[in-house]
């Protein structure tokens, strides 16, 4: 009967008179009163977070001979920190909602001590965990983890109850032992460095420590790789500018680092002209493994609603209202973020129409992008795939040239563009 109580949920929430979605004694939350754009969304991303901790129950490890007992497997069947870590953010999301058919369960609590039990198991002792696939001991992959469970440990903390004592000091611990690796640990790629940056900001906020600020500001000091048009050196549009975007707004947000403001509001600006019909978003010229892979504008549903609401901008407005129509499921894992500042918890403004009828070409990137009408064409230059074209209903991807169809020999690359 899950669709019938999820329906019935919605519409007892929607309708508890002076009770936010997320509420319970020492669990305010300042914008989201009862019938509010915030309070609304949630009500729409509770019933999502409830069916995903039932997705994520049945990934379980249950093995009290492993070291992985109480943690979580991947899509590959492979035991996996980040897939334990979403589960704890995810459990933690429905034990705080009281629209959750899983607010304050007992097992649910009793499941979330179990990973994070395994989290203190499989943490070496620099602090650091490996993700199997390719980074070992890893900094930048350990620093990923702590940015979503400080403000998750925020949210459950801020319940004030006596029964969390252990689940939180089991928690604050992971996160501390991962801070020392932060003090000392490298990084893999340009993002990684503000990944890093972000997960030292949020550290000093529950645990002040000067050394913390002192190597973030290290790796600030490097300068940011952000070019003219507003684009991050991996030109990652669907997965690592948006991290990016996310990074500095912690920052910016924990140490009033206001420039940081800038930098986030002119990768936004430029990455209006990215979208494409139906909200995905242009790929073909990133550096990173997105390369032509179909992705959308959803990772950077948190950035643009903050500046929607600091800088009343209906356009941004309107990718968020583009998000939340289309791919709302996408971001229910922001929940603790939208917690973490209290900005994401106010009205959107009314959203504006996206951008249209435009000739953009970003130097840069080596981008030129097209609107019109029905008609959207993206040229690219030093690149094997040239164009893509998007007229109606017709979708032309990857456009490319070559002397054979299969091999990489003879492929046509424009050096350049002119306009």
């Amino acid at each position: 009967m899950p669709i019938k109580r999820r329906s019935f949920l919605k519409s007892s929430v929607v309708s508890m008179a002076g009770m936010s979605i997320l509420h319970s004694p020492g669990f305010p939350w300042p914008g989201a009163s009862s019938g509010n754009d915030f309070s609304e969304l949630l009500s729409k991303l509770i019933p999502i977070n409830d069916d995903t901790v039932e997705q994520l129950w049945e990934n379980k490890i249950d093995d009290p001979s492993s070291k992985w007992h109480g943690g979580y497997v991947n899509q590959y069947d492979i035991p996996s920190a980040h897939s334990t870590s979403g589960f704890v953010v995810r459990g933690c999301i429905a034990y705080c909602a009281v629209s959750s058919r899983y607010h304050r369960s007992k097992k649910l609590k009793a499941d979330i001590e179990s990973a994070l039990d395994c989290f203190l198991d499989i943490q070496h002792e620099d602090g650091t965990i490996d993700l199997y696939s390719t980074n070992f001991h890893s900094t930048p992959d350990t620093a990923f983890i702590v940015n979503d469970l400080v403000p998750t440990y925020k949210m459950m903390q801020d319940m004030d109850s006596v029964e969390l004592r252990d689940l939180l000091d089991k928690m604050k611990s992971f996160i501390l032992r991962a801070g020392e690796s932060f003090l000392v640990g490298g990084i893999h790629t340009a993002n990684h460095r503000w990944v890093v940056s972000a997960a030292l900001a949020r550290l000093w906020s529950i645990e002040p420590r000067e050394e913390y600020i002192d190597r973030m500001d290290e790796w600030l000091a490097e300068g940011i790789d952000q070019d003219s048009d507003g684009q991050y050196h991996e030109r990652s549009v669907s997965m690592y500018s948006p991290i990016c975007d996310n990074m500095f707004l912690a920052i910016a947000k924990i140490h009033h680092r206001d420039r940081l403001y800038e930098v986030v509001r002119k990768n936004l600006e430029m990455t209006l002209y990215y979208i494409q019909p139906g909200g995905e978003v242009l790929t073909e010229a990133s550096n990173r493994q997105d390369k032509s892979v179909i992705g959308n504008i959803s990772r950077y549903y948190l950035a643009y609603r903050y500046f929607a609401i600091a800088d009343n901008n209906g356009q941004f407005s309107g990718v968020c209202r583009l998000i939340e129509d289309k791919m709302l499921a996408s971001i229910v894992g922001y929940i603790p973020y939208m917690y973490e500042f209290a900005e994401y918890q106010k009205d959107l403004p009314s959203p504006a129409p996206l951008p249209s009828g435009y000739f953009k070409y970003f130097k840069d990137s080596g981008v030129i992008r097209i609107n019109e009408g029905n008609m959207d064409l993206s040229i690219i230059e030093k690149n094997t795939t040239f164009m893509v074209l998007i007229k109606g209903k017709v979708v032309l991807q990857s456009i490319r040239l070559a002397a054979a169809f299969f091999g990489a020999i003879g492929q046509f690359i424009a050096e350049e563009v002119s306009v």
